[in-house]
């Protein structure tokens, strides 16, 4: 797709600033980077409308996230994580 290096080049500056603060953190603090995956939203649409449908709504989304993010922990420091998404076309 074409116009989306800005959002990209910004995901992947939070990415390296998560990174960087996991180094500098007590071990009973975390830092993780997180690929929330593809999500049914008007900027999905409007970029991949054929695949959107494949993907979870954001309420969808937020009944699956929430549970995987509240099980993170200081052992995922640095780490960079995946929502996992059953049932969804990655």
């Amino acid at each position: 797709m074409r116009n989306l290096a800005p959002y990209c080049a910004g995901k992947w500056a939070i990415e390296g600033l998560m990174k960087a603060i996991a180094r500098d953190l007590p071990e009973t603090m975390a830092s993780i980077p997180m690929n929330p995956c593809d999500i049914n939203t008007d900027m999905y649409r409007s970029n991949w409308p054929d695949n959107a449908p494949n993907k979870p709504s954001p309420e969808e989304w937020v009944a699956i996230a929430g549970p995987f993010i509240l099980g993170l922990g200081p052992e995922q420091n640095g780490e960079s994580v995946m929502v996992p998404l059953p049932g969804y076309v990655l």
